[in-house]
């Protein structure tokens, strides 16, 4: 009975929250308080740890998305600058463009750090009809200098109950995959009531040689490298 009591005891403790203790009575016994004591220990041990990478996850916070959005700001003033020569308005474009660009993936990791329940209940109505077609505008500039462009078949109105950054980069990452993979020709893009995303591309296509070597790799047992 006193090792079931321990265990439950121990199955109760709870990861996310702090002070948590493993108390033993007057009369156990003094294997269950050595057992008890080197628990309490590692809690202890744990709680600095945890506490020294939630300092470490507040101080990025701040200190990434600073220089970020100085270099943001600044390229957006040089933008609106009349006399910008074209070439060099395309380079700052760039620079504004990538700025963003890492202040949405220091978004993402900062989010994705947090526990899950933490992060369930930073959720908000994410507007998907109306998110598409700023993702796909953020992407365009991937589609310079190739016979390409983005169709909206179907936009229907929905929306999804998560941190707006993970839908952003989930969305963002399919478009830019099938961008990056693709010459010429049409990418399809649809929007279901139930919040389903669809994208089609055309592709680059794979020759017989290279179905055949998968295939192979396959019978082999796979491969890790893609």
């Amino acid at each position: 009975r006193p090792l079931q009591e321990l265990a439950g005891d121990i199955g109760a403790l709870a990861p996310d929250r702090m002070g948590q203790r493993i108390a033993v009575g007057e009369k156990a016994s003094a294997e269950l308080v050595v057992i008890a004591s080197a628990l309490n220990d590692y809690l202890g041990r744990n709680e600095a740890f945890v506490e020294r990478e939630r300092v470490f996850i507040d101080t990025s916070s701040h200190e990434l998305r600073t220089p970020i959005a100085v270099i943001a700001g600044a390229s957006e003033l040089a933008l609106e600058q009349p006399g910008l020569p074209a070439p060099a308005r395309q380079q700052v474009q760039r620079i504004h463009r990538t700025a963003r660009d890492v202040e949405r993936l220091i978004a993402l990791l900062l989010t994705l750090a947090k526990d899950p329940a933490r992060l369930s209940r930073s959720n908000e109505v994410v507007v998907l009809h109306e998110l598409l077609p700023e993702i796909i505008d953020d992407h365009r500039h991937m589609m310079v200098g190739k016979d390409l462009s983005v169709v909206i078949d179907e936009l229907q109105p929905s929306s999804v109950s998560a941190p707006l950054h993970i839908v952003q980069a989930a969305i963002g990452n399919l478009l830019r995959n099938a961008i990056e993979n693709s010459d010429r020709g049409e990418i399809h893009v649809r929007l279901k009531a139930n919040a389903t995303v669809t994208l089609e591309d055309p592709g680059h296509g794979m020759t017989p040689e290279d179905i055949s070597r998968i295939y192979a790799q396959m019978a082999r047992g796979g491969s890790r490298d893609g």
